[in-house]
Formats: structure tokens, sequence, C-alpha cells
């Protein structure tokens, strides 16, 4: 883009090889491949340890891409990339993304789908984490920018 205006196109598709281009499992098999998988995972969440979440999915809404990704030495095959969502925030983490071979109907991941960390959400059952050295390490910032502040007044003064 140069002043808003799309200003050149390239191609790199001429590095990947296509192993297949048969998409063999439709949208509603991998929603439902992707449904069973999620059945069977086990969110861990990390606290003061590790801890095992119980997780609740929602019927929709459900996300499904089908795009061509590689698998192997620059060979790219049909694949599914599913997002299914959870009822709640657990801890930061909101769902599931299951990856599913659309040519084999193989699982290439199940991965939880996380909001980069924050508080935990008040209805989540979860055992709360120690926050002591949160507190601290919030003492120290605060000290550390009231002397900052006080060092740049002294100086200003003189």
């Amino acid at each position: 883009m140069e002043n808003g205006e799309f200003s050149s196109l390239g191609d790199n598709w001429d590095l990947y090889k296509i192993g297949s281009s048969y998409v063999n499992i439709s949208q509603e098999e991998a929603i439902a491949i992707a449904k069973k998988t999620a059945n069977d995972y086990t969110l861990m969440i990390m606290l003061d340890d590790w801890v095992e979440v119980s997780f609740n999915l929602k019927e929709e809404p459900v996300t499904a891409e089908l795009f061509m990704y590689p698998r192997g030495d620059l060979t790219v095959f049909p694949f599914w990339r599913i997002e299914l969502y959870f009822d709640k925030y657990y801890y930061s983490t909101y769902g599931l993304q299951v990856g599913i071979w659309a040519d084999t109907g193989e699982i290439a991941y199940c991965y939880d789908l996380s909001a980069g960390g924050g508080p935990i959400n008040e209805k989540a059952d979860l055992p709360q984490a120690n926050n002591t050295n949160m507190y601290i390490l919030a003492v120290i910032a605060t000290s550390i920018a009231v002397a900052s502040v006080a060092v740049i007044i002294m100086l200003r003064k003189k």
C-alpha cells in the first residue's frame, strides 16, 4: 500500500507443490471430528501449579475454514481449521482450535485458544492463584515510579 492505494502483487505459490486437491471430509464431518476431539481434550491452566479444568463447549458459533496448508516439504494439502468456543472464559482461554486434513480426516493438532492472560473470570470455577508476588511487584513498581518523579522534580529545581 502506498498512500492508501494498492501498489503491488506477489505470487509465491510456485514454491509449493500441490499434494492433493481432493476434499474428502465435508465441513459438517470436520466439525463433528473437531467436537469429538474437543471432548477428549484436557485443558490445563497454570495458576500456582498446572490445574486441570473442566470446560463446556457452546454449540454455536463454530468457525470452519478450508484452505491449503503445508504437510511435509513444501507440499500443500486441503486443510480444515475448526474453532470451537467455550461457554465462558476459563482464565484467559476461550475455546479450542482443531486442525484436520481435509483429504484424509486425520487430526493435525488440537490447541486451546487464549486471549493472552488476564484476570480469572468471576464466574469460572477455578482455584484462585496466590497473588502475593503480584502485590509485592506492584509495591516495588509504584515505589520506583514515585522515587523517579521525586528525582526529576529535584533536578529541575536546581
